[in-house]
């Protein structure tokens, strides 16, 4: 049975997350699952790995700096609740740390039953 799966991840400027959330989304659509890439601001050269069975919602927020400010992200958790209720997915992945807390909030306002697995990406320190 397919299942409705959403990736979110705040932007797909960046590297390693993006990219693999960006992988990731494109194997489950090719497994035949219903895939969202679902993300604040698509701009980035992730954007063209992600494959036509993929399903992409861009809120299209500005990024100003390294983030979108706080009425942008008051306004972005509002609008992600209002996606999560439309779209009832049965699993939400997100990445990295910030997303992962407005996720938590927006599947909360929306009292969605879906799985939630936050992710922390980064790389492993080394003792010197």
């Amino acid at each position: 049975m397919a299942k409705r799966i959403v990736f979110h991840i705040a932007s797909l400027r960046g590297g390693g997350a993006e990219r693999v959330f960006v992988l990731m989304a494109n194997e489950l659509a090719s497994r035949g699952h219903d895939v969202t890439l679902f993300t604040w601001n698509a701009q980035g050269p992730n954007a063209a790995l992600r494959s036509p069975a993929v399903h992409l919602v861009d809120f299209d927020l500005p990024i100003r700096g390294e983030g979108y400010g706080k009425w942008e992200t008051l306004k972005g958790i509002v609008r992600s609740a209002g996606l999560f209720s439309r779209l009832a997915p049965h699993a939400v992945y997100s990445a990295p740390e910030f997303a992962n807390l407005v996720v938590a909030l927006a599947l909360l306002l929306a009292r969605s039953r879906a799985r939630f697995f936050p992710s922390f990406h980064a790389a492993a320190s080394l003792p010197s």
